[in-house]
């Protein structure tokens, strides 16, 4: 008999007679900056079992979590894909895993398979990204992960069919739309989820799989300034618009099951889906009120008088992200202007301004004549960034992170009319800032 034990985000446990298969193992604590907590809870790590192997898809903070690997024995087999760096300047997902002390790395190319026994684990791989197909002599198992598997899915199909459970990312994580302000927008900031959702419809309908979960999208923020983030789509939401596409809604639509699952349920080869979580759906703002408490003591252990200790993705120990006090002001100010000067000698010219809210610092980066100006309370600006000298002091010092502080949505966003192709050029900029 196979158990598929749903974990908690991204966390999957596969295990029958070959091995126990943990797949990208974020538990318990929170990622990026402390501004993703799991929600539903996850499981704690010290009630999962020993794992043989453990699966880790990519190099997002979420999927390969330095805190939560680091508490694995040394000695379990890592299985990763062979996929690209996403962010620039940053370690390959191997070196990552490395620096972890872990003995035995297995690295996989696309559709390669490893063998354990009677159970053969199949890679999927499309840029820097993965996922994984887990089959034995009774089961199928398909984990898309955060994949955009499109490009994948005709061989998938072809492969692997029948697929008995899949699981499928439903709402990508993206600080797009959630902390951006468009003067011209003229789509509400659901739209973006809507897309992500008809995209896990059509995946779905597509490979007709006997069971489909939702997952790797159980976090919410906690932090008062994050709070705002939490009204939006869920997994509950993305099943329930699904629903009309397949058997018995729609009497021509395929015979899907879909299971929203929550950390500990699980589902077997045997007897299917056992539900074991008692978590409310249908009453997410109670549950979001229960976890604060626990959510709040992580905090407590973390933030001290504006100090914060977190994790990175490419750094294998945490990092201390110290408030700035006001003595401390002027230097950062210095540290800005030295920053972008040497910016400026990668940069083209461009007829576009950038503001950076720092509070009482409001610097405009003006890219045509490359310069920085000093004027604060004018509104001369097209594009404007609102984030904390704490963490953009963290860019400067560490450039290849840029990507993972979008992830984190501790930064606001707001464009002026025609400027929104001017600020993903300069966001581009800012990812290549490490080779300055």
């Amino acid at each position: 008999m196979s158990k598929t034990t749903y974990m908690g985000h991204a966390s999957v446990l596969f295990e029958n007679k070959d091995l126990k298969l943990l797949q990208d193992p974020w538990l318990g604590t929170p990622a990026y900056f402390n501004s993703w907590f799991h929600f539903p809870r996850s499981i704690p790590i010290e009630k999962i079992p020993k794992p043989t192997h453990i699966y880790v898809s990519h190099a997002h903070q979420d999927h390969l979590n330095k805190e939560s690997l680091s508490r694995f024995d040394k000695n379990t087999q890592i299985i990763i894909a062979d996929v690209e760096p996403e962010f620039k300047g940053q370690p390959p997902v191997k070196d990552q895993i490395k620096a972890l002390e872990f003995k035995k790395i297995i690295e996989l190319s696309n559709f390669e398979s490893y063998q354990v026994g009677d159970t053969k684990i199949t890679m999927l791989v499309n840029q820097y990204d993965s996922g994984l197909c887990i089959q034995d002599k009774q089961t199928t198992v398909l984990n898309t992960n955060d994949c955009i598997i499109e490009p994948l899915m005709g061989r998938i199909k072809a492969r692997f069919t029948p697929i008995d459970l899949a699981f499928m990312l439903p709402i990508a994580a993206s600080a797009y739309p959630q902390c951006y302000e468009f003067e011209d927008l003229n789509e509400s900031k659901s739209t973006a989820h809507l897309r992500d959702i008809a995209r896990f419809i059509q995946r779905t309908l597509y490979l007709q799989p006997k069971n489909v979960v939702p997952f790797a999208c159980m976090y919410a923020h906690f932090k008062e300034d994050l709070k705002y983030l939490n009204d939006g789509l869920n997994p509950y939401d993305s099943l329930e618009l699904m629903k009309s596409f397949i058997y018995p809604k729609n009497m021509l639509g395929p015979k899907i099951k879909p299971i929203l699952m929550t950390p500990g349920d699980y589902w077997t080869n045997k007897d299917g889906y056992h539900k074991v979580n008692k978590f409310n759906w249908n009453d997410i703002k109670g549950e979001y009120k229960k976890a604060e408490k626990e959510v709040e003591q992580i905090l407590d252990s973390r933030i001290y008088n504006g100090t914060e200790i977190v994790y990175t993705s490419s750094k294998s120990k945490p990092v201390i992200i110290k408030k700035i006090q006001k003595e401390e002001r002027v230097s950062f100010e210095k540290s800005f202007e030295e920053f972008f000067k040497r910016l400026f000698k990668i940069t083209e010219k461009d007829p576009f301004r950038v503001m950076f809210d720092f509070g009482w610092y409001a610097p405009i980066v003006d890219l045509k004549n490359h310069k920085i100006i000093n004027l604060k309370g004018k509104n001369i600006w097209d594009v404007c960034f609102q984030i904390s000298p704490e963490i953009f002091k963290f860019f400067i010092e560490h450039p290849e992170e840029w990507g993972n502080i979008m992830l984190s949505y501790r930064i606001k966003i707001k464009i002026k009319k025609g400027f929104r192709h001017n600020e993903y050029k300069f966001q581009q900029t800012l990812h290549n800032a490490y080779t300055v």
